[in-house]
């Protein structure tokens, strides 16, 4: 009997570390790229970023890191903040990110965020409306999680 179990517990973290293995070779690469936005200046899309980048590392998703975007941009005199929606497959190639995570603000405390899936060549969005009377550039903590949370969930609907 005991003989039985410890096969049986064997297996199961058998079974455990080998789909543990397999989900992480899955996992997309994402390209974190910020928000275009006149409300928004350039550090604060920075810290968005980063710290948006850094949620999606908790929850053990693959990035692209911050260093070769840093340079990938510098390089190519790209500009975030006004970064063209045309522009995001190329970036997403040059990069090898599977993934793209993008915002507009077009108006007052309305993001749109887009998902974009590079071996589908194609854009997810979600309208959200952030319900505060407060300009976006008073609320980075409340734009972080908005904007983790509805990309993530696009991210993982793909």
């Amino acid at each position: 009997m005991i003989n039985l179990i410890s096969k049986l517990l064997v297996f199961s973290f058998s079974v455990i570390i080998l789909t543990t293995g397999i989900r992480a070779e899955k996992q997309p690469v994402i390209l974190i790229l910020g928000i275009e936005s006149n409300e928004i200046n350039e550090i604060q899309d920075r810290i968005i970023r980063e710290e948006i980048l850094r949620l999606y590392l908790q929850k053990n998703y693959k990035i692209v890191p911050i260093m070769k975007l840093t340079g990938f941009i510098e390089e190519n005199h790209i500009n975030l903040q006004t970064l063209n929606q045309t522009q995001i497959p190329q970036i997403s190639h040059s990069l090898e990110a599977d993934i793209a995570v993008f915002c507009r603000n077009s108006r007052k405390n309305e993001l749109q965020i887009f998902v974009y899936d590079r071996n589908k060549n194609k854009f997810f969005k979600k309208s959200i409306v952030i319900d505060s009377i407060e300009p976006l550039n008073k609320i980075t903590p409340i734009l972080i999680d908005v904007i983790f949370r509805n990309s993530i969930q696009l991210v993982e609907e793909l």
